[in-house]
């Protein structure tokens, strides 16, 4: 008999257990964002939903983000790259940081200041591409109240026209109640689907962690590290010697979309002197609009050393927090302890502030005309090159190639590898780049 297996399973058993309600009774913020809005944890928030377990039933409902916009009255000062577009810190911007336990924890602390019940014991966002599979597998959902079948061709054309829509004043809104509709016309389907339909759901739900499609973070510290062991809760991660991480932002009033390919092309050179050099260069496909502006995010290893940055540039950074004091806005602890960190180098057109553990780079870019281009000394030299190992994490829902060169002296031979050098690979999830000396 196969003791430990049996261990290993009752272990697994009693989280999910303990997820599903085992002690009392658990409710979970649910969010779905739109990729094709850039933003940290994969794109714009444009919905909502709550779901319950209870001594094993299941509730869940819903509406469009805006509604919590509207009872979420705290004025906060946003971080400087969304004043471009907002002077407040609203609700749908609060997946700021790439880090999700930090946005979870922030989504948390957004939601308790709208005064809305119940009290929440998590928060999953979940990307509207996974919704899009979801409805391949349980079939069409029909909305009687609006004469309307949505399905997985005209999702994401729904759902992105909904947040336009939500996005007017109330006034000037034709469908202020279709989210809640569609959220009740799902949950029936799923009520009546059949075993066997039901039985696919679990793959879908897998496939969406695996590809960082669905986030969660837990307030029970537990069941958060048994999630942070399956890889689901997109925590910035530990390298043992260097990380890459690239997030793509986009800040337009008009929802305007960036479903663009985009390239991140990393060289790793070991000098004979000993030092570490790093070439990033980040380009995106062409497009019509070569004005659309792109704000950069760039994850790299704390005691870095900038020495070359091209192709980026800085807004205007006026200190306008006297204004925002005097109509009542109030500071954010946790970006004001980032801003603390933060300088700025206009010559080089970048900002470098630590967040999340890590050294960030933000620049704003116009990459459909010309990429941008980041030459970084390692904060470590080499000696004896014995193993290297690089950890490149994903951004959620981004379709994203990678490509990494690693250039050796002479002297020194890897063990031979299946990874590509130099050549273009998806980048469908977090991966960890490991190599020996031959």
């Amino acid at each position: 008999y196969n003791i430990h297996y049996i261990k290993d399973q009752k272990h697994y058993l009693e989280n999910w257990l303990l997820f599903f309600g085992s002690d009392k009774p658990k409710n979970y913020l649910v969010l779905f964002q739109e990729p094709a809005i850039p933003r940290s944890t994969g794109g714009f928030i444009g919905a909502y939903a709550i779901l319950s377990f209870n001594e094993g039933k299941i509730e869940f409902s819903g509406n469009n983000i805006f509604a919590l916009e509207e009872i979420f009255l705290e004025k906060i000062i946003p971080p400087d790259p969304l004043r471009s577009i907002s002077d407040k810190w609203f609700f749908h911007d609060s997946n700021w940081f790439f880090d999700y336990p930090s946005s979870g924890q922030k989504i948390l602390d957004f939601y308790s200041n709208t005064g809305s019940k119940p009290l929440l014991d998590g928060v999953i966002i979940i990307n509207s591409s996974v919704l899009s599979n979801l409805l391949e597998v349980i079939g069409p959902i029909r909305v009687d109240n609006y004469d309307l079948i949505i399905d997985q061709t005209n999702f994401h054309s729904f759902f992105k026209s909904q947040i336009q829509e939500m996005a007017k004043p109330a006034p000037m809104r034709e469908q202020s109640e279709f989210f809640p509709v569609f959220f009740e016309a799902l949950q029936v389907k799923l009520r009546k689907a059949s075993p066997q339909i039901l039985s696919q759901i679990p793959d879908v739900l897998l496939d969406g962690f695996s590809k960082k499609e669905i986030q969660l973070y837990v307030i029970n510290d537990k069941l958060e590290y048994f999630f942070d062991s399956l890889n689901w809760t997109g925590r910035i991660e530990e390298s043992k010697d260097d990380y890459l991480g690239v997030v793509f932002n986009l800040f337009n009033k008009n929802f305007s979309e960036d479903t663009r390919d985009k390239t991140i092309e990393l060289k790793t050179e070991f000098i004979s002197n000993g030092q570490i050099m790093n070439t990033l260069i980040i380009n995106i496909s062409s497009s019509i609009d070569k004005t659309q502006e792109t704000y950069l995010k760039i994850y790299l290893p704390k005691g870095i050393i900038i020495k070359k940055a091209e192709n980026g540039y800085l807004k205007n950074n006026k200190d306008i927090s006297s204004y925002y004091k005097k109509l009542g806005y109030n500071e954010d602890d946790d970006l004001s302890s980032i801003e603390k960190t933060k300088i700025r180098n206009n010559n080089l057109g970048i900002e470098i502030y630590e967040e999340g553990g890590k050294i960030v780079v933000g620049t704003w870019t116009k990459l459909s005309t010309k990429h941008f281009k980041l030459v970084y000394k390692l904060p470590f030299d080499w000696t004896d090159f014995s193993s290297w190992e690089l950890k490149v994490q994903k951004q959620s829902g981004q379709n994203v190639k990678f490509s990494y060169q690693l250039i050796m002296p002479d002297d020194v031979k890897i063990v031979p590898t299946l990874f590509p050098f130099n050549k273009f690979v998806p980048l469908e999830k977090d991966t960890a780049l490991n190599f020996k000396r031959g």
